[in-house]
């Protein structure tokens, strides 16, 4: 199974003291640590115990690490370490975020459309600036965009670059960027379902249209009983226009929207600052 991560009540790494869970997702556990001697909250993410001896996911859980590391914008949640302890523990130390995502927030209510405009830019934002580090996300939905509080107003914050891929390589990063089906099926770009197709910017593109029309009607623009059938629709059938849903949404902002989710990768908006600058007048 792996070593044992520590538990609320445990100080770990010597000063970070366990105080409860954040959350979980398929590849770590989230914990919030307090550090004794900065007097500050971190989140702590820890790879599962199960994955500890994983090579694979070892590199996911650090490519992860050093892409948010990269990124500079205040949309994109901070990494200040990375570390393994001597019984093999992964670990990566975050900034504590106090809020909640954008999934738990859609569950509770509908999101006005020019807060969700606003939240949207600023991913396309920090997701731009991902692109031009040569990172591509490959997971954006709901549950990885964070509202936060910053300066009295909340924004969004991209967290979770486990299953980026790198599109140019530092020499110094030897890890293989893998071209099969990882993200989170509704979310994901005919392309990803395509071997040997290339996946670049336009994909992350793709997930944003997917993330606003599932805001906007409640109502993913691909469902299918099976797995296997909804890659079947995602890779064949067109998405039901989204004002046949949403008829009040002005037409050039829903026809953005429609533009995202193009099978062809050249049809979409060529970069997501495209796609940003297209809807920003619909904003607060």
């Amino acid at each position: 199974m792996g070593p044992a991560l520590p538990s609320p009540g445990d100080v770990f790494a010597g000063k970070y003291k366990i105080v409860r869970s954040l959350g979980e997702g398929g590849m770590g556990l989230v914990l919030e640590a307090f550090h004794s001697r900065l007097k500050q909250r971190f989140a702590i993410k820890f790879l599962r115990p199960s994955l500890q001896a994983s090579d694979e996911f070892i590199g996911r859980f650090e490519r992860e690490a050093r892409a948010a590391a990269r990124l500079k914008s205040p949309h994109v949640v901070r990494v200040f370490d990375i570390d393994c302890t001597q019984d093999g523990v992964h670990y990566i130390v975050m900034e504590y975020l106090e809020g909640n995502d954008l999934a738990s927030e859609l569950s509770k209510q509908s999101v006005p459309l020019d807060q969700l405009v606003d939240w949207t830019v600023q991913v396309c934002s920090a997701i731009s600036e991902a692109h031009e580090a040569g990172i591509v996300h490959r997971d954006l939905k709901p549950a990885n965009i964070f509202l936060t509080l910053h300066e009295r107003k909340r924004i969004a914050k991209v967290l979770d670059f486990g299953v980026s891929k790198l599109m140019a390589l530092d020499e110094s990063d030897s890890t293989p960027a893998t071209d099969v089906p990882i993200g989170t099926l509704q979310f994901m770009s005919p392309e990803e379902f395509v071997g040997g197709t290339e996946i670049d910017g336009r994909t992350d593109i793709w997930a944003l249209g997917v993330i606003l029309y599932r805001a906007l009607t409640k109502r993913y623009p691909f469902s299918a009983p099976t797995q296997a059938g909804l890659a079947l629709a995602i890779t064949t059938t067109p998405a039901m226009p989204i004002r046949m849903l949403r008829p009040d949404l002005p037409a050039p902002f829903a026809a953005a929207i429609m533009q995202t989710l193009e099978k062809e990768p050249g049809r979409r908006f060529p970069r997501v600052k495209d796609f940003a600058r297209a809807i920003l007048p619909y904003g607060g």
